[in-house]
């Protein structure tokens, strides 16, 4: 080869050199160029994206009542790619679960105030017949209830009664009461035996309330505490006939009776009433004690009587007629 063609091979390669260059450097500045405007539009994308999130919320704040929150310019320019992350600040414009407070408005289940309701009312709930009742030896005894319809509630109240024992009657036996209205039961309990209980039932819309009734055991007493023979009527068999008269405080009271002197009585037992029984007794001349035995207690009655001694002169006579019956 000679030198002329070495300095032309040479030169060629040195133009194809320059120009694969020329060629690589126009691509390299196309590619950077590219790049360049897809970072801007991106740039540009995203900064629409956070303008548009932070105007909806500021539109979401004022519907709200809360306060906007202007973005600072600062966070938008220094690192645009992240600003995503300042836009999820929305965590503080979530403050309006405070607004969600209304789960106090919800304290309305204090407002179904009054817990008796629909519930009648009775006093009071225990009766004691000597304490809390009037009684007629004739009839028995009468009690008092007061009903009422709580003023809180608002519905009219139905009601009746009933009892667990017979000769009860209440009056009135039924009826309504309107909010705040009250009203008087009588209760008539007929004449039984004591100790005794009963039950009377007041029956309202939501519950049946139970009003208890009880009459102790009575008490026995007599009218006389002594008796002799001119208290008494002779009998022609030398005994004595007397009469007393015995009752109790309350109710009927169930009693018999004994002596330690063999007297009789008439009637000799039964149940007797605060108006009073009439008992015969018959004694004889023997002095001692008649006793009337009750549910608490016992009543005694002293009985005294001696037997008349002969006198001098009736024994005179007796001793002399034998005498004049010879002659």
């Amino acid at each position: 080869m000679s030198k002329l063609h070495k300095i032309y091979f040479a030169k060629s390669n040195v133009d194809n050199n320059v120009s694969s260059f020329v060629v690589f450097w126009r691509n390299f500045k196309s590619s950077e160029m590219l790049i360049v405007r897809q970072r801007t539009e991106q740039m540009k994308l995203n900064f629409i994206f956070v303008a548009v999130i932070l105007l909806l919320l500021s539109l979401q704040l004022t519907a709200c009542g809360g306060a906007v929150v202007s973005p600072t310019p600062t966070s938008i320019v220094s690192t645009p790619a992240q600003t995503p992350t300042a836009a999820q600040t929305p965590t503080a414009a979530q403050t309006p679960t405070a607004a969600q407070t209304p789960t106090a408005a919800q304290t309305p289940t204090a407002i179904e105030v009054p817990n008796n309701a629909d519930v009648l009312e009775v006093l009071p709930r225990i009766l004691n017949a000597k304490n809390d009742c009037d009684f007629d030896p004739g009839k028995g005894w009468t009690c008092n209830e007061d009903l009422s319809n709580s003023e809180h509630n608002k519905n009219i109240l139905s009601w009746s009664t009933s009892s667990n024992v017979s000769g009860v009657n209440f009056q009135p036996s039924s009826g309504v009461l309107s909010p705040g209205e009250k009203i008087t039961v009588t209760i008539s309990i007929a004449n039984r035996t004591c100790p005794a209980t009963a039950n009377f039932y007041f029956k309202g819309p939501v519950k049946t309330i139970t009003v208890s009734w009880s009459c102790d055991a009575p008490t026995i007493a007599v009218d006389q505490t002594s008796l002799d023979p001119s208290s008494c009527t002779s009998q022609s068999n030398g005994n004595y006939q007397c009469t007393v008269t015995l009752s109790d405080d309350e109710g009927g009271a169930n009693w018999t009776s004994s002596s330690d002197v063999g007297a009789t009585f008439d009637p000799a037992s039964g149940t007797v009433h605060e108006s009073g029984e009439t008992i015969t007794i018959t004694v004889g001349c023997l002095s001692g004690t008649l006793s009337f035995h009750g549910p608490t207690n016992t009543a005694t009655v002293s009985w005294s009587c001696t037997t008349p001694s002969a006198t001098p002169t009736s024994s005179f006579i007796q001793s002399i007629v034998p005498f004049f019956e010879l002659v």
